[in-house]
């Protein structure tokens, strides 16, 4: 296989990806009206509010070690430096590995207490039991996804998604029919292992078209080519990324803890209080949710692309990529997002049978727009190692939607969430605009060396609406 047969150029990757993602993300808001007809607005309800769990470990687990990937394979593959790809990915599992184990430790160790106090009335230890399983496998499926995405593989992470989608939809709702619960907490834990039964297949999958992906590049022929330690390296970008996204997302499960006990001080019962937590985060999110997939393609396929414009110091290639972004993000997002706000009652009636799930959608949708535009600028920063002020960003903005959810629930109810979100991501949108535009005016002739002294970098996760993938 050459090597023009295994890369992908960047519209070609950003339209492979973006199909792809608005396919996945159609078939998770399919999958989410199944979920609402079999286990009920209450059973949803209860389902967002302990899968925060996973997404934040999951988040903090993998985060770094991905973005550290991707980066870092798309700066070796720039350089021709093939050895360094087989030993990027060795030192990250490895390190995942050990990262894993102690953080189920300390999750078995705090649970019971977490449970006590918040989740009293619910049993879920089936949860503690699927938890490590699933952010093992998971795990390993980001990692082996990034690396394709690295060096510029589009096509293989791109198929082994949809197949992901089909058969955890197939999983869940086959476990979810087959056998009776008589709680929803039963009905948690049945829906994890479908979710883990998906993993299972694509991350072994994956590791499989990895370790028999031909490379075509030159291999490296001194160990002076690579850092003197390359798990210092990794461990230098993962590290503080790692550490930001579990702040930013400790405050998106602590907002989705918070908000069904702040609906029940504004006088909803518990039953009441789930029930539209259940509609909000289950239905009328993944409703709005839908053209965010273009982000999730576009930014994916950026940061590997960004990183070797930065590498190679190609500052006015950067600077058209971008702009052209801009203006894709524009001309797909507002239109849809428009589309949604004006039909959203009859999508909601239509997919959930509950009209309210697509009422009030205009404000969510000018804050997915905005929302898809920060995202361009965070990988963009990322991308050109200003990751310290896009961390900084990002946990002032998490922090200012928490502290709206907190002070606005009692007069506004979820709608505070809503008001949190656009005044996030306006501030934040502001802000990485102008730190983005200092970093271009002092990259001029940037390039990385990467002979034993890799740049470091840091990430983040923007604050979220929805912590699915």
């Amino acid at each position: 296989m050459s090597k023009r047969s295994q890369s992908t150029s960047l519209p070609q990757a950003a339209l492979q990806l973006t199909g792809v993602s608005l396919l996945s993300q159609f078939l998770y808001f399919l999958y989410q009206a199944a979920l609402s007809h079999i286990v009920g607005t209450e059973g949803l309800g209860l389902v967002h509010m302990v899968l925060p769990i996973y997404y934040t470990l999951l988040a903090f687990l993998t985060s770094g070690f991905a973005l550290a990937i991707s980066k870092l394979c798309s700066e070796y593959q720039s350089r021709t430096q093939s050895r360094g790809l087989t030993v990027i990915v060795s030192n990250t599992l490895f390190l995942f590995l050990v990262t894993l184990l102690l953080v189920a430790l300390l999750f078995w160790l705090a649970y019971r207490t977490f449970a006590n106090r918040w989740l009293a009335e619910l049993p879920l230890g089936g949860y503690v039991l699927v938890l490590p399983l699933l952010l093992f496998f998971t795990g390993l499926e980001i990692f082996n996804k990034h690396y394709f995405y690295g060096i510029n593989v589009v096509h293989i992470p791109a198929v082994i998604q949809i197949t992901e989608q089909i058969v955890r939809i197939t999983a869940v709702l086959a476990l979810l029919l087959l056998i009776p619960q008589s709680s929803p907490s039963q009905s948690v834990t049945l829906i994890l292992l479908g979710m883990l039964v998906s993993e299972v297949y694509s991350s072994l999958h994956l590791t499989y078209l990895r370790r028999n992906q031909p490379l075509t590049l030159p291999l490296c022929r001194s160990a002076q080519e690579l850092p003197e330690n390359m798990s210092r390296a990794t461990i230098k970008i993962a590290l503080p990324v790692s550490l930001t996204t579990l702040f930013c997302q400790s405050i998106s499960s602590i907002n989705s803890v918070l908000l069904p006990n702040l609906l029940m001080g504004c006088g909803m019962s518990q039953r009441q209080a789930l029930q539209a937590y259940g509609v909000f985060f289950g239905m009328t999110l993944p409703l709005i949710s839908v053209p965010m997939a273009l982000l999730t393609g576009l930014s994916t396929v950026l940061l590997p692309y960004l990183t070797r414009c930065a590498t190679l110091g190609q500052k006015k290639q950067a600077g058209r990529t971008l702009r052209n972004a801009f203006w894709v993000v524009l001309l797909v997002m507002a239109p849809t997002t428009a589309a949604i706000a004006c039909f959203g009652p009859g999508l909601g009636k239509l997919f959930y049978g509950h009209p309210e799930a697509g009422r009030g959608l205009w404000p969510l949708a000018v804050g997915m727009t905005l929302s898809a535009l920060e995202g361009i600028l965070e990988t963009a920063l990322n991308a050109f190692d200003r990751q310290v002020g896009n961390a900084v960003i990002t946990l002032v903005t998490s922090l200012m939607q928490l502290t709206c959810t907190v002070v606005y629930t009692n007069p506004l109810g979820l709608q505070a969430f809503v008001v949190g979100f656009l005044a996030a991501t306006v501030f934040g949108c502001l802000l990485r605009g102008l730190l983005l535009v200092q970093g271009l005016a002092v990259s001029r002739g940037r390039a990385t060396v990467l002979a034993g002294r890799t740049t470091p970098s840091t990430g983040n996760e923007r604050h979220t609406l929805d912590p699915h993938r």
